[in-house]
């Protein structure tokens, strides 16, 4: 009887392991899926910015805006982007590849 419980314990240690590796998967999916609105409204505000400052552009002949708060754009995350005046260029601090 005891052989058995014993044999029953060796077998089930990988199945528990198992587990633990699909828990953490789960977890870091979990995070992805509760990041993503996050994400889906920088690319909101990029999107806003980047018209924003071509109409800019345009009315003002080639010129980009002095400065985002310029542009009067109502934003998810006002303090989240860079923006530099150069090139008019924008981006996301937290997701620099948008």
């Amino acid at each position: 009887m005891n052989r058995i419980i014993l044999i029953l314990l060796i077998l089930s240690i990988p199945l528990l392991h198992s587990c633990k590796r699909e828990k953490e998967e789960l977890t870091k999916t979990a995070v992805k899926v509760l990041k993503s609105p996050e994400k889906v409204k920088v690319i909101n505000d990029l999107h806003l910015l980047r018209t924003a400052i071509q109409t800019y552009r345009i009315e003002h002949n080639g010129e980009n805006p002095p400065s985002l708060r310029s542009l009067n754009v109502k934003l998810y995350y006002p303090d989240e982007y860079i923006y530099d005046r150069e090139t008019g260029r924008v981006r996301s601090k937290k997701y620099p590849e948008l």
